[in-house]
């Protein structure tokens, strides 16, 4: 049971960095700011600084987030959990909210409506 749970969670941090890079690399921002992604699993960290070292079934999810970083020149960097707490604050909210956000990129803000 403890090895599904790590599976999952694993897996979870996986899709919410490539959901972050496929966010960050089609705003504007992609051609004028750099992007330091930070991630509380080392695991996962360092797979995509060397995605040789992935299990099977995450492999693909690891070579698209490392292609990411590595055709912008980004940062992966491991925090500790304490240091991402804002983070995670930030992601429960995400999870729990009822208004759909979207990205309206000629302004650069989030549009509720």
């Amino acid at each position: 049971m403890r090895q599904l749970k790590e599976a999952l969670d694993t897996g979870a941090e996986l899709h919410g960095i490539l959901e972050a890079c496929s966010f960050f690399a089609s705003s504007s921002w992609a051609v004028v700011r750099s992007l330091i992604i930070e991630s509380d699993s080392k695991l996962v960290v360092d797979w995509i600084k060397g995605p040789l070292r992935a299990l099977s079934c995450f492999i693909d999810l690891v070579g698209k987030c490392k292609s990411y970083v590595d055709k912008f020149k980004w940062t992966i960097v491991f925090v500790f959990r304490e240091g991402n707490f804002k983070a995670h604050r930030l992601a429960k909210q995400g999870i729990n909210r009822t208004i759909e956000y979207k990205w309206v990129a000629n302004h650069g803000v989030l549009d509720t409506s």
